[in-house]
Formats: C-alpha cells, structure tokens, sequence
C-alpha cells in the first residue's frame, strides 16, 4: 500500500510540473504551427507572439527593460579553426529575376522622422584576437562577376548595376572624419563626360594671389557645440578626455580659408548640411596649371625686353 500511495504522488506532482512547463506550448490546430505563449501562431514557430505569416520562425521581444535582446546565440571559447555562431546560407538560384537576401537588418523606424534616439541597422564589434587580427565586419565578394563586397546608398540612390568589381561602392556623399590613406586618388575626367565645355576665364594668377596659406588648429565638437559635455540628450553624446587629444584636433594643419576662395572660385567650394563650408583641393591644381601659364607669358614679355635692351646697349 505505501508503495501505491507513493507512485500515486510521484505520478500528481508530475502531472503538475507537466502542466506548468508546457501549458504554454501549443500546436495550432488550423495550421499546426508551434507557439510558445501564442494564442494563434502565424510562423511555423511562434515565441512570445503570433508570428507573422512570411516567416518560418518568429521570436517576439515584450520586454521594456534597458538592453534587452530578442535573441542570443552564445558559444564558449571554441578549439576549432572556424565556428560560427549564425550561418546563413541562401544559394543564388537561376530566375533571372531572383534577389536572394542571406541576412536583412532594419532599424528603419517608419516615414515619419523622431527628433531624439538612434537607429543602428547592423553593429559589429570585434577585438582582442591575435594582433593585425581584428575585424568587425568582413565583407568578401566571391566569383569573377561584376559586383561591390560592399555597396551603401543613400536616400533616392539606388543599388547600381556595377560596371565592375568594387571591394566597396558608395551612392552619395562619404565623410571622413580623420585621415584618409591611398596609394592614388583618380578624379572622373573624361571628356567624353563633359559638356558646356569653355576654357578658363583669364586673371587666375592675379585670384591665386588674392589667396593666403594659414596653419591652423582645428575646432573639436564641444568647441563648436557639436557635442554635450555631458549626455542630457539623445541626439548629443559626450565626448572623452581620450577623443578631444585625438591629433585631428591637436596638431597644426595647412590650408585655405574656404570664405577667401569662395569669393575668386565659388565653383569649388560647396556648404555641407551642417552649414560649413568645404573646398574641392584638386579643383585647384587646374587653375594652377592656367595661373602658371598666365605667368609664363608674363615671364617670356619681361625676357624679350631684357633682350632689347641688351641689344641696345652693346
């Protein structure tokens, strides 16, 4: 009898902790789609939510809490070559029409734009791994057809149809905030993409004299009121002491007021949205090269008179 009685409990409490762990685990009789906590899953899995019905498995995130994810994948230091801890693999098929998508980040908060947070479609973070080792996003095209490893537009620009293959190909505007190191830099200048074509006004050496060299020193974000000191809003982050002895705002640079050259050559100076003023350098080496012949013509007048007065004196 006791060992009845004793089956008898061990069999209730199981069927409590049964209940208890899969009361919210649930086929959906109309589609056999799996919910966890779903009323009526519309993805073959559904987590925390209904799904939606474009997606095999979808995992809803009802917290509010601060840096809450939706999900973690996590593996321990591994002793293999490669692990990964998401592979997405989705093989190209043979519609022509066919765009295949191995993995879509969106952090596109709608049409309407906010005034305060940030948007962040991708972050990648790496560090620490053998030195010369480090890489926060690897991006690497494969195969010899035409294409960029990779590509970013902005609004109103679409993806191209790449001419060839680009390691990187950028639609709109690029900023740099620091130094920028090539072994070349090759500016668009066929002629065969021109038109309105006529030389150069003359007078440029006497505009290029108007023109003054300064060494300067320049403005970090908290002198420009770019930046809090700080961090009372969203839109402002604050600035360390490691960032403002960043070189870009501590050593001398040389240059040329862009004010100066906007009033002789308004045509290679440009405002950007934040309201400052930009200057085309390369712009200026053809109005050199005309400002140098301007010159030279100056200089071989001076030598034939020097020559006619030679002769008049002898």
């Amino acid at each position: 009898m006791k060992k009845i009685f004793t089956l008898l409990t061990f069999l209730c409490c199981f069927s409590i902790i049964n209940e208890n762990i899969f009361a919210q685990l649930k086929v959906y009789a109309p589609n056999n789609n799996v919910g966890i906590n779903a009323t009526a899953p519309n993805s073959k899995l559904s987590v925390l939510g209904d799904g939606f019905p474009d997606s095999r498995v979808t995992f809803h995130n009802n917290s509010t809490s601060n840096n809450s994810k939706t999900l973690r994948l996590y593996t321990p230091l591994p002793a293999y070559t490669y692990i990964y801890g998401l592979f997405s693999h989705f093989p190209q098929g043979s519609s022509a029409g066919e765009v295949n998508i191995a993995v879509f980040a969106s952090a596109y908060r709608g049409s309407t734009p906010l005034t305060s947070g940030q948007g962040v479609g991708v972050r990648a973070q790496a560090g620490n791994a053998r030195s010369g080792f480090n890489v926060s996003m690897l991006a690497e095209l494969l195969g010899s057809n035409n294409g960029a490893a990779i590509c970013a537009t902005t609004p109103g620009k679409p993806v191209p149809t790449f001419p060839s293959i680009y390691a990187g190909y950028f639609r709109g505007n690029v900023y740099i905030e620091n130094d920028l190191n090539v072994n070349g830099v090759f500016t668009n200048s066929d002629i065969n993409l021109k038109k309105d074509v006529v030389h150069l006004e003359g007078s440029n050496l006497a505009k290029i004299q108007q023109l003054q060299a300064i060494k300067y020193k320049m403005k970090n974000p908290l002198e420009l009121n770019a930046f809090s000191k700080e961090a009372t809003d969203t839109g402002k982050v604050s600035m360390t002491e490691t960032e403002l002895k960043d070189p870009l705002y501590t050593k001398d640079h040389i240059g040329i007021s862009a004010q100066e050259i906007q009033k002789v050559y308004p045509e290679i100076v440009k405002m950007e949205d934040n309201g400052y003023l930009s200057v085309n350098y390369i712009a200026l080496i053809p109005i050199l090269i005309e400002a140098i012949k301007e010159q030279q013509v100056t200089i071989e007048e001076l030598q034939k008179q020097m020559a006619a007065l030679t002769r008049k004196t002898q």
